[in-house]
C-alpha cells in the first residue's frame, strides 16, 4: 500500500515548485519563440504568395505586352515593306519611262540617219548605175 508520509509530501511540493519553475522560466519562452517563429513563417509564406501571385500577373502582361509589341512590329514591318515596294514601282515605272523616251529619241535619230544615208546612197546608186552600164556597154552613157 501507499503510505503517505512527510517526503511523499515534499516531494509532491518539490514537483509542484518545479513544474512551475519549468513552465515559467523553459516551457512559456520556447512555447512564446514556436509561436513567433510560426508566425513569422505564416507572415512569410503569405508575403511569398502575394509575391508569387504579383510575379504571376506581372508575366500575364509582360506577355501580353510582348504579344501586342509583336502584332505592333508585323504591322509596321508590312507597312515598311508595302511602302518599298509602292517606292520601287514608282523609280521602276520612272526608269521604263526614261528608257522609252530614250529609246524614241534613239529610234528618230536612226531614222534620221537611215534617210540621209539612204539619200546620199540614191546619189551614189545612179553614179554607180552608170558606171556599170557604161563598163557593160563599154561606152560612155
Amino acid at each position: 500500500m501507499i503510505n503517505v508520509n512527510f517526503t511523499l509530501i515534499l516531494q509532491l511540493i518539490n514537483f509542484i515548485i518545479l513544474m512551475w519553475f519549468l513552465n515559467k522560466f523553459l516551457f512559456k519562452p520556447i512555447l512564446k519563440v514556436l509561436d513567433e517563429r510560426d508566425k513569422k513563417i505564416k507572415g512569410d509564406i503569405e508575403v511569398s504568395d502575394s509575391i508569387n501571385s504579383k510575379v504571376g500577373e506581372g508575366l500575364l502582361k509582360l506577355s501580353s505586352e510582348l504579344k501586342q509589341a509583336k502584332i505592333d512590329s508585323n504591322i509596321l514591318k508590312n507597312s515598311i515593306i508595302a511602302e518599298g515596294i509602292k517606292s520601287s514601282n514608282v523609280k521602276i515605272e520612272a526608269a521604263k519611262n526614261q528608257a522609252k523616251q530614250s529609246i524614241d529619241k534613239l529610234k528618230a535619230e536612226l531614222e534620221k540617219n537611215r534617210q540621209v544615208v539612204e539619200s546620199e546612197m540614191e546619189k551614189d546608186v545612179s553614179a554607180f548605175a552608170k558606171m556599170i552600164s557604161s563598163n557593160l556597154i563599154g561606152r560612155q552613157i
